[in-house]
C-alpha cells in the first residue's frame, strides 16, 4: 500500500522551510552533496559548521533518502529572522526573553485546519519504519541514534490544554522509541496521572517545526496557557494546526515531520547521550510505540547537535532568563544593597552549571559570603539555584558584572585572601557537589590602594565624532 498523499494550501505563517531559504539567500547555509553516514561522520561536520556560524544541509545521507538541516536556530537573530521580526540582527536572547513574557500574557488560539502540509503523506502499520529517517548518532558512548531536533506536544489530563516541550528520544526499533523526561517537565506529571489513571499517554512529535514554536517550548508557560498559542502570539498569527492521525492532539499544519507515538507505561530502559554541559548524561525512559510518521513531500529532517552545540545551547537559553529574572525579582525585594546580578550558563567551558556574579551599589553595607549563601538557597522558577549554580562572585559598583574582562580584574585584585573564598558542601540541593562563593569587593581600608583607574566623562567621548572636522573634512 503506498502512502496516502494529500494536497494543503500553505498560510501566512512564518515555517520552518521558509528560514532555512532565507538562510541559504543569505549565504549563512552549507550544502554538503557527498554522501555522510548518520553514524558520527554527520555530526563532526555539524559541530564544525556550527564553529563557523553557519546552518548546515546534507542533501544524501546514507540510508535515508530525506535530506538533513542543523544548525538553523543557532543564534537569537536567526531565531527573530524565523519570526518574521524585522531588524532581526538587533535581537539578542534579551529581546527574545521580552516577546515571550508578551506573548505568554496574550496568547493566539489555534485554528484548525481539516488537511496541512506536515500530513501531506502519512506512514502507518506495517510502512512505519524509523529506519528510514536520517537520524545521527552524535557520540561515541550514546546508546544509539537519538531525536534532537523534536518537539513533543501532548495533552495537559488535568485541564485538557496542549503542551510542548524537548525530550530525547532514542530509536529503538522500526516501530518503538524511548523517551526521556526530565525532574522537573510537565510532561512527567501528565505520564504519571495517566499512569494512575490505567491510560495511555499520547505524544505529537514535531521535527521541522516553525521558531515560534522551538521557542515556546523551551520557555516557562503557565499550565492553563498552551504553547502553541504562545508560538501564535511570537508569529503573529493563529498558529494553524491539523489533528494527528491516531489521537486527539493537534499539531502543526505546516511542519516538515509529526512522529505520533504511544507510551503505555509498561516498560523503561537506560539510555546514555552527550548533553548540554559536554558531558554524558544518562536517564530512564519509557519505551514507546510509533503509530504514524507523517511529512510533507521532499522533507527536511532537523537534527540539533547533541552535546554543547550552539544551537542546543541557544534553544536552552529561557532557561538562563528564567533563572535571571527570578532572582533580581528576589534580590531586589529582598537585599536594597544589591544593584544587579547575571547569570551566566556556558556549558562548553562551565559543564552542566552556571555562574552568578552580583553588584552591589556603592557603600553597600552587606556581608558578601552571607549574600552567597542566601542566593544559593533560593528558589527561581524551577530550578533550586544550589542544584544549576557552581559559583557566586559579589563585586562592587565599579565593576561591570557584564565584563568578563572586568569580573576578572576583580578577583585577582580584590579577592586575594583566603577568606574572600568559601567553599560550600553542605548544600542539599546541591547534592553534595563542592559551590563556591567569592567575595570580590573593597574594604573601606583598602579602598585608596585597590582604586581602578578611571578617566572622568570618558564613556561620552567618542573617537568616531572626531574622525570628521566642522569643515566636511575627514581623516581617511
Amino acid at each position: 500500500m503506498k502512502p496516502q498523499v494529500i494536497s494543503y494550501h500553505p498560510s501566512r505563517m512564518h515555517t520552518f522551510r521558509n528560514l532555512v531559504d532565507q538562510l541559504e539567500a543569505a549565504g549563512e547555509l552549507l550544502k554538503i552533496s557527498r554522501p555522510v553516514n548518520p553514524q558520527f561522520e554527520l555530526s563532526s561536520l555539524l559541530k564544525q559548521a556550527e564553529q563557523r556560524r553557519k546552518a548546515i544541509l546534507f542533501e544524501s545521507v546514507e540510508g535515508s533518502s530525506f535530506p538533513v538541516v542543523g544548525g538553523v536556530f543557532s543564534t537569537p537573530e536567526r531565531l527573530a529572522l524565523g519570526l518574521g521580526r524585522p531588524n532581526p540582527a538587533n535581537y539578542a536572547h534579551e529581546q527574545l526573553a521580552v516577546l515571550v513574557e508578551n506573548a505568554v500574557a496574550k496568547p493566539l488560539a489555534v485554528v484548525s485546519n481539516e488537511v496541512g502540509l506536515s500530513q501531506e503523506i502519512t506512514l502507518a502499520g506495517k510502512q512505519i519504519d524509523t529506519g528510514l529517517l536520517p537520524v545521527p548518532t552524535f557520540f561515541e558512548h550514546d546508546s544509539g541514534p537519538f531525536l534532537t531536533g523534536a518537539i513533543g506536544i501532548s495533552r495537559n489530563p488535568s485541564n485538557n490544554v496542549l503542551n510542548a516541550g524537548y525530550y530525547r528520544v532514542l530509536i529503538i526499533g522500526a516501530d518503538q522509541v524511548a523517551l526521556s523526561v526530565s525532574p522537573t517537565s510537565d510532561l512527567l506529571r501528565f505520564i504519571q496521572a495517566d499512569k494512575k489513571a490505567d491510560r495511555s499517554t499520547q505524544v505529537a512529535l514535531v521535527v521541522g517545526g516553525p521558531a515560534s514554536l522551538a521557542i515556546a517550548a523551551a520557555a516557562k508557560v503557565p499550565a492553563d496557557v498552551s504553547e502553541l498559542d504562545v508560538a501564535g502570539a511570537l508569529d503573529g498569527t493563529h498558529m494553524e494546526v491539523v489533528q494527528a492521525t491516531n489521537s486527539d492532539l493537534l499539531v502543526p499544519a505546516e511542519a516538515e515531520f509529526i512522529i505520533e507515538i504511544t507510551l503505555d507505561h509498561a516498560e523503561c530502559i537506560p539510555n546514555t547521550m552527550g548533553e548540554f554541559g559536554d558531558l554524558y548524561g544518562s536517564q530512564t525512559a519509557q519505551v514507546a510505540t510509533v503509530t504514524a510518521i507523517t511529512h510533507r513531500e521532499n522533507a527536511l529532517f532537523h537534527v540539533v547537535m547533541a552535546g554543547a552545540g550552539r544551537e542546543h545551547n541557544n534553544l536552552g537559553m529561557p532557561v538562563l532568563y528564567e533563572v535571571t529574572m527570578g532572582l533580581r525579582e528576589q534580590l531586589q525585594t529582598s537585599h536594597p544593597d544589591v544593584k544587579d546580578c547575571r547569570v551566566l550558563f556556558d556549558p562548553p567551558s562551565m559543564g552542566t552549571t552556571g555562574e552568578i556574579y552580583v553588584q552591589l551599589s556603592a557603600d553597600a553595607e552587606i556581608d558578601a559570603a552571607r549574600l552567597a549563601r542566601e542566593i544559593y538557597a533560593m528558589k527561581c522558577g524551577r530550578y533550586d539555584l544550589a542544584r544549576v549554580i557552581h559559583k557566586v562572585l559579589v563585586v562592587d559598583a565599579d565593576i561591570n558584572i557584564n565584563s568578563n574582562l572586568e569580573l576578572r580584574w576583580a578577583v585577582n585584585n580584590r579577592a586575594t585572601a583566603d577568606e574572600r573564598y568559601q567553599l560550600i558542601d553542605d548544600l542539599q540541593a546541591a547534592g553534595g557537589k563542592l559551590r563556591v562563593a567569592i567575595d570580590a569587593t573593597v574594604r573601606s581600608e583598602d579602598r585608596e590602594t585597590l582604586q581602578r583607574l578611571i578617566t572622568p566623562d570618558a564613556e561620552n567621548v567618542r573617537l568616531d565624532d572626531y574622525l570628521g572636522d566642522a569643515a566636511g573634512n575627514s581623516n581617511k
